[in-house]
């Protein structure tokens, strides 16, 4: 099976996955299963954001967020080096 680049976290990376996959599926090069999958995966982190989103609108005072784009997740292993688990991941907070 081909590797497939790793998806940018931000807003923008998952919202160029889920339109390269839209293509996929109308070309015929996925499948409609594999589709749902990736929904299903993205979903869980648009709600995040969402929740991201409505708390700087509260803390901001002003209830409007300026919006632009995110950095999603927690930092990828490669880029935070392999190892014992951080600090903040042993407390659960990663």
């Amino acid at each position: 099976m081909k590797k497939l680049p790793n998806v940018t976290r931000t807003t923008l990376g998952i919202r160029n996955l889920l339109f390269d996959e839209i293509d996929s599926l109308r070309a015929g090069t996925t499948t409609p299963q594999k589709a749902g999958v990736i929904a299903k995966m993205v979903t869980p982190i648009v709600n995040s954001v969402k929740v991201e989103i409505e708390f700087a609108k509260h803390i901001s005072g002003k209830g409007n967020a300026v919006l632009s784009v995110l950095n999603l997740g927690s930092i990828p292993p490669a880029e935070r080096g392999a190892g014992p688990l951080q600090e903040d991941e042993k407390a659960g907070h990663a």
